[in-house]
């Protein structure tokens, strides 16, 4: 029986993309003063080649992005098509440049709805992606319809489609904090 489970555990995980590729259960969180929801709709993703991907889903203010961890050139090249700089913010990174690896990106639309708003606010174009930075698995937000300021060295703030939602940084890797604009 145990040669039996060792077995299916070996087939599960070359299903899941390879022996020694595992998937993860990437979360990454909004916080805000007041209570929030967030959807995504993934119309895209770019994922290292070789590594399981098992999709996004989202619950209160909760995404979770299903998919193997290995940083390669590809996604971040993805990330950053026809953006600047100024145009993407990272929850963990002090120097002012775009990734130069990430380990998945994906592209949709961003729906935050914040407790008392009469409709739900959306981003277009949104491109959420994961990397890495020191000794942490750090996120990136950015795209077409974001646009942020430059303070120093750092972003620290960003509003996308027309300005209706604020994106901050919270000095942690894995959570973005996000106020209605």
């Amino acid at each position: 029986a145990a040669a039996m489970a060792a077995a299916a555990a070996a087939a599960a995980a070359t299903d899941a993309g390879g022996v020694g590729k595992s998937q993860h259960d990437n979360m990454l969180y909004f916080d805000s003063n007041a209570t929030v929801a967030i959807a995504f709709d993934m119309t895209a993703h770019t994922i290292t080649g070789g590594q399981p991907w098992g999709g996004v889903t989202a619950s209160g203010a909760a995404m979770d992005v299903k998919a193997g961890r290995h940083g390669s050139a590809g996604p971040a090249a993805a990330f950053a098509d026809d953006i600047s700089l100024f145009s993407a913010l990272a929850t963990d990174k002090i120097f002012a440049s775009m990734p130069k690896d990430l380990n998945f990106e994906v592209e949709g639309t961003l729906t935050v709805t914040f407790a008392g708003d009469a409709a739900p606010r959306v981003c277009d174009a949104v491109r959420i992606g994961q990397g890495h930075y020191l000794f942490t698995n750090n996120w990136w937000l950015g795209g077409p319809h974001v646009v942020g300021l430059n303070l120093g060295q750092s972003f620290r703030h960003v509003m996308c489609s027309g300005g209706n939602v604020e994106v901050h940084t919270t000095g942690k890797s894995d959570h973005f904090y996000v106020l209605p604009a």
